[in-house]
């Protein structure tokens, strides 16, 4: 009995040394439920399984190539227009993709689960507005968002749709958000939501939806924010993003006191030069939208950190003199009620297209033994901002050496009158210039906040452009005009910064290519995909490359990491799809694909000091049994 007591002992001692041994998190404090992580947009998820370590190990598990959406309209190719992020929640991913269409898939496996679309009479809308359906991003689905079981994203006209995010069954929808009634004062083109998810409130059960024009500013259409009751779908508050068709004298005067442009407070800024802000605003297709990407919510103040959209017409300010208030600012906003607390517009009267999408990111810091809580923005201009999340009041700015700029493009000084009222057509600078950042690509993804530092990444990238005049009697009027891309080199600088300084602890510079997507941050690493579809993961502490792998196609969206059904954690990374046709310039709507990366099992064994002893300790009982029990 001693003997095979023994020998059984020392069998299974060996064999513990082998056998992978993994201790996870709870599958739901690693779940990837919004589109930049957490309720404040941080991009950090804190697991520590894939890590500088074992991020070598990591080998593709599994490839799905998403089958394209339908083509509804006219004809027009929108196949493979697959863009969001993925969620992952409870062991499935999930990815909206271009006109209304969900995928749920099994993360371990990349079986389908379910699929989804919208409904064909939710789209016949589009068949009227034509021009919309030219630019493919327009009725697709950026991101998604879940709470407590429901997944929700936009769908035309103007509604929020919600599944069941277990079947991929309807569970309801807000309809109609952008009917307002008669103090719209929305002349839009095309009145809908923004293409990405709402952000969401848990402790005060607010969606907060961003509406009135579907893609930023460029369809003319008036911006607003709507809050909704999570529970009964009743509209809690809008807060409008400019002043109704007609304008409004006073705009800018009666919330002068709570705001700040490019650093200065606006109560202290000449009345001139704020007075009958955007002019007649409205009536020529002067407008602007709120952001697309996540905004953070504060859960214990009840506050919600807001971005908007450049002012439209994009190019031409000859017809909405002044500052333009609220257009590409940081707002401040009550979840519950919609009050303005506070707001700091960062490019006054922009004329460049620098606005302030993407998303707002909130930090939490011990200072002097005192507490202190900082909004994060980095708008297209490539110039970083952190605000007092109380006050609104500027921390910090930076504008990293690796933005390239050029003669003429430049953030407007408020205090110059004559800048703020200056119609653009008159300007010596209509010439065509060389522009950089060009107009969205400045900055085109989304910030991470982690390890007491703010990561973010700029995008040089030329093009020339035009201004061109204005017709008021069309609503969609970009103000300038494409002249061609002059095939000049892109490139890209990560930047890594102390958060409550804005001091440079490193940069990593990365050739020949641009960045439009995410930066993450997981496992002491900084995650990186910009459109050569290469993903690289470099140390969050030093900017050292730890691992570069490349995927075969672009990729417009960042990776995400979350675990399987069986609690292993895996990476997951959106490729193909639309961006290869916004990356090459050509229509090559490759279907989208998903890849999902994990530890190689050859390569994810315990070496520890214990199990080394284990080791030995086994082979010479086994040695031991063998000897006496054996040979004797």
């Amino acid at each position: 009995m001693l003997k095979i007591f023994s020998f059984i002992l020392a069998f299974f001692l060996i064999l513990s040394s082998i056998i992978p041994v993994y201790a996870f998190t709870p599958r739901d404090e690693l779940d990837w439920v919004q589109e930049n992580y957490d309720i404040f947009a941080s991009n950090h998820n804190p697991q520590d399984k894939i890590n500088a370590k074992t991020v070598n190990d990591l080998e593709i598990d599994w490839v799905n190539m998403l089958s394209p959406a339908p083509q509804f309209v006219g004809g027009y190719s929108v196949a493979g227009s697959e863009l969001s992020s993925p969620l992952i929640i409870n062991g499935s991913v999930f990815i909206g993709t271009s006109y209304g269409r969900i995928f749920s898939l099994d993360a371990k496996s990349g079986n389908i689960n379910w699929m989804y679309d919208i409904p064909t009479d939710r789209l016949s809308d589009l068949e009227e507005n034509l021009p919309i359906m030219l630019n493919p991003a327009m009725p697709h689905i950026h991101s998604l968002s879940y709470f407590e079981g429901k997944l929700y994203f936009p769908s035309p006209p103007c509604n929020i749709h919600f599944i069941d995010f277990n079947t991929g069954e309807f569970a309801g929808e807000i309809q109609n958000i952008c009917d307002v009634g008669s103090d719209d004062g929305n002349i839009g083109l095309f009145k809908g939501p923004q293409s990405a998810a709402p952000s969401i409130s848990e402790k005060d059960r607010v969606l907060i939806i961003p509406g009135g024009s579907v893609i930023e500013a460029n369809l003319g259409g008036r911006g607003f924010i709507a809050g909704y009751d999570i529970d009964t779908l009743e509209l809690l508050w809008r807060f409008f993003i400019t002043p109704e068709a007609g304008g409004d004298p006073e705009w800018v005067l009666r919330v002068a006191d709570k705001g700040w442009i490019a650093g200065k407070k606006a109560s202290s800024l000449p009345v001139d030069a704020l007075i009958n802000d955007w002019g007649k605003s409205g009536t020529d297709g002067s407008q602007s939208g709120a952001s697309r990407g996540q905004w953070a919510v504060d859960e214990e103040t009840g506050i919600a950190y807001i971005a908007t959209a450049q002012p439209s017409p994009a190019g031409n300010a000859t017809y909405r003199p002044g500052p333009n208030v609220f257009s590409a600012s940081v707002l401040a906003l009550k979840v519950r009620t919609g009050e303005l607390l506070w707001w700091h517009q960062v490019n006054p009267n922009d004329t460049v297209g620098w606005d302030c999408n993407w998303n707002t990111a909130l930090g939490k810091f011990d200072q002097n033994n005192e507490k202190k809580k900082i909004v994060f923005k980095f708008c297209e201009h490539g110039v970083m901002n952190a605000f007092d999340a109380a006050t609104g009041e500027l921390v910090w700015t930076f504008d990293p050496p690796s933005t390239k700029r050029c003669e003429g493009c430049f953030v407007k000084d408020p205090e110059d009158v004559v800048e703020m009222k200056r119609p653009w057509i008159n300007h010596p600078e209509i010439a065509p210039i060389l522009r950089n950042p060009a107009s969205g690509f400045g900055l085109e993804g989304e910030l991470a906040l982690a390890y007491g530092m703010v990561y973010v990444a700029t995008y040089n990238f030329w093009d020339y452009v035009q201004t061109v005049p204005v017709d008021p009697s069309l609503p969609w009027n970009s103000g300038y005009a494409e002249l061609g891309d002059p095939f000049l080199p892109a490139n890209t600088t990560i930047h890594a910064l102390d958060a409550l300084s804005g001091e440079v602890i490193w940069s990593y510079f990365i050739p020949h290519t641009g960045y439009r997507t995410s930066l993450v941050a997981s496992g002491g690493l900084i995650f990186a995909t910009p459109p050569n579809g290469q993903i690289y993961a470099l140390d969050a502490y030093t900017g050292d490359e730890v691992w570069i792998r490349f995927t075969g196609f672009s990729h417009l969206e960042n990776i995400v990491i979350g675990s399987d059904s069986d609690g292993e954690m895996r990476l997951f990374m959106m490729t193909g799809g639309l961006a290869n046709s916004w990356i090459s310039g050509l229509p090559l709507y490759v279907p989208g694909l998903i890849l999902s990366f994990k530890i190689s099992e050859l390569h994810s064994l315990d070496v520890s000091q214990s199990s080394f002893h284990y080791n030995y300790f086994g082979l010479f009982l086994l040695f031991f049994v063998i000897r006496k029990y054996v040979f004797t």
